[in-house]
């Protein structure tokens, strides 16, 4: 919300988010919620209705100190290092089950989903191993 706003303030289509045409803020500031869900965001600041929306009045009146544009993208930068091993994983889940000594059959039978007794153990297996290797399923 505030950051759309930031950027038509930049642009100088308005000087206050309220005076902004297209902006959801005359919604928030008179509790008009036939057009846009007012409620979650409101509920968030507060349950009490009339303080929630003072409080909303007050966080658009400070001023906007974020540099939205030079923040990390998820997935790039040391965000990737974390998840270094789950990229490096290379068996696929197929052969993770094959590896519990299930038959053929038996395969088949956890694939679609069976909660025959007899398969318990092949089921535990193929979540334990995994586990075991420091390996995360992502599947």
């Amino acid at each position: 919300m505030k950051v759309r706003f930031t950027m038509s303030y930049k642009t100088n289509i308005s000087k206050k988010v309220e005076d902004y045409k297209w902006s959801s803020d005359r919604f928030y500031r008179n509790n008009k919620a036939d057009f846009v869900d007012i409620d979650f965001i409101l509920n968030i600041i507060s349950n009490d209705r009339k303080i929630a929306i003072n409080k909303y009045k007050e966080l658009m009146k400070d001023e906007e100190t974020a540099d939205y544009e030079n923040i990390e993208v998820i997935g790039e930068g040391s965000t990737v290092k974390k998840d270094e091993k789950i990229l490096t994983f290379t068996k696929t889940l197929e052969e993770i089950l094959v590896e519990t000594g299930a038959s053929k059959v038996d395969i088949e039978l956890i694939k679609s989903g069976s909660r025959k007794r007899n398969l318990t153990p092949y089921k535990i297996e193929y979540i334990k191993k995994p586990l075991k290797t420091d390996i995360y399923l992502r599947k």
